[in-house]
C-alpha cells in the first residue's frame, strides 16, 4: 500500500510540475510577443519619421534650387503665411509652387514663407516694427503623417537670401 500511494504522490508531482512548467512559458512567451510588437511599432514610427525628415529636407533643397534659379521670378512671388506644396515637372525637369500642401504617400508637405525683419546689428528679429529686408524669407517646411494614436509632425525652418539677384 504504502508503494502505491508513493506513486500517485509522484504522478501528482509531475502534473505540477508540467502546468508550472506550462505557465512559465506561456509567460515568457507573451513578453516576447510583446516585445515584438512594441518594436515593430517603434521601428515603423522611426522609419515614417526619417522619411519625413528627407521629404522635409527636400522641400528645403527645391527652394533653394528656386531661388538660385531666380528670386524675383520664384521665391518674390510668393505671399508670405500661405500654404505652398512642391510639384516636379518631368517633362521640362522643373520642380514649381503649388497652391496648396503636396502629398507623397501617407504624407503631406507643408511649404509657409514668412517675412524677415532685422535690427541695428543686422539680426533676424520677430520685430515686425524692425527694418523689413525684402531680399530675404522665413521658409519654414512641416512635414505631417497618421500616426498610431495622433497626427505626427517633423518641421524645419531655414532662412532664404536672394544672393544672385541685386
Amino acid at each position: 500500500m504504502n508503494k502505491v500511494l508513493q506513486a500517485n504522490k509522484k504522478r501528482g508531482v509531475g502534473l505540477v510540475e508540467v502546468i508550472v512548467g506550462s505557465a512559465i512559458l506561456a509567460v515568457v512567451l507573451f513578453a516576447f510577443t510583446s516585445s515584438l510588437s512594441l518594436y515593430s511599432r517603434a521601428n515603423a514610427d522611426a522609419t515614417n519619421r526619417l522619411q519625413a525628415l528627407y521629404l522635409a529636407e527636400e522641400g528645403l533643397d527645391v527652394v533653394r534650387g528656386l531661388r538660385d534659379a531666380g528670386w524675383a521670378t520664384h521665391i518674390a512671388t510668393t505671399s508670405v503665411d500661405t500654404d505652398y506644396g512642391i510639384s516636379f515637372d518631368p517633362v521640362n525637369s522643373v520642380w514649381a509652387f503649388v497652391s496648396s500642401p503636396d502629398t507623397v504617400e501617407e504624407f503631406t508637405r507643408t511649404l509657409t514663407f514668412r517675412d524677415v525683419y532685422r535690427d541695428s546689428n543686422d539680426d533676424v528679429v520677430s520685430d515686425p516694427y524692425e527694418t523689413y529686408d525684402p531680399d530675404s524669407r522665413i521658409l519654414e517646411v512641416e512635414v505631417t503623417w497618421p500616426g498610431v494614436q495622433d497626427s505626427q509632425q517633423v518641421r524645419l525652418e531655414s532662412i532664404v537670401t536672394n544672393v544672385f539677384e541685386y
